[in-house]
């Protein structure tokens, strides 16, 4: 296990993320690295897009990491995806009291936009913010239509961990 006990991993998809996990398969596979004590935070989900679809970003870890390491399933978790808006800030208030119960992020990967946004946040959205539903550009929509069959079944908006959450501990943890 990473340092012996207990690790939050704050993680994020996308191509700039796979680097990082094919180093983790590989000190998995090559080394011994064992995950079993690994608990992780995605910063991203697709609003309406269930996890089992192969566009869904729960997918995507999947087939990237999670099923070539041994983290425990029940140990990895999502921003919600509903798309109703009530429903929303119960389950966005949820995941972040689940962030803090495990103890808070201790390490978190980000990917930082051309544009200055982190993850799929913009410019604009305030950065006091807590887990949230964020318009997804029109730019990265467009990017994802083949994986959707389209850019009409591509989603508009996505739930994303806050900037307060996400960069907060990235900003403890870096000092």
């Amino acid at each position: 296990a990473i340092l012996g006990r207990q690790v939050v991993l704050g993680l994020v998809t996308g191509e700039t993320s796979l680097p990082f996990f094919k180093e983790l398969i590989y000190r998995h596979r090559q080394e011994g690295l064992s995950l079993k004590n690994v608990v992780t935070f995605n910063t991203d989900a697709y609003v309406g897009v269930d996890g089992s679809h192969p566009a869904s970003l729960k997918s995507f870890m999947q087939r990237h990491l999670f099923d070539h390491v041994d983290i425990p399933p029940e140990s990895n978790h999502f921003p919600p995806v509903t798309e109703d808006p009530h429903e929303l800030e119960a389950l966005a208030t949820k995941y972040e009291t689940t962030i803090k119960r495990a103890g808070g992020i201790d390490y978190q990967v980000l990917r930082l936009r051309q544009n200055g946004g982190l993850g799929l946040h913009h410019p604009g959205i305030p950065t006091d913010g807590r887990t949230q539903q964020v318009a997804i550009e029109e730019v990265i929509r467009e990017r994802l239509s083949a994986e959707f069959g389209g850019i009409g079944n591509v989603p508009t908006h996505s739930v994303s961990l806050g900037y307060k959450t996400s960069a907060g501990f990235a900003a403890t943890a870096l000092g």
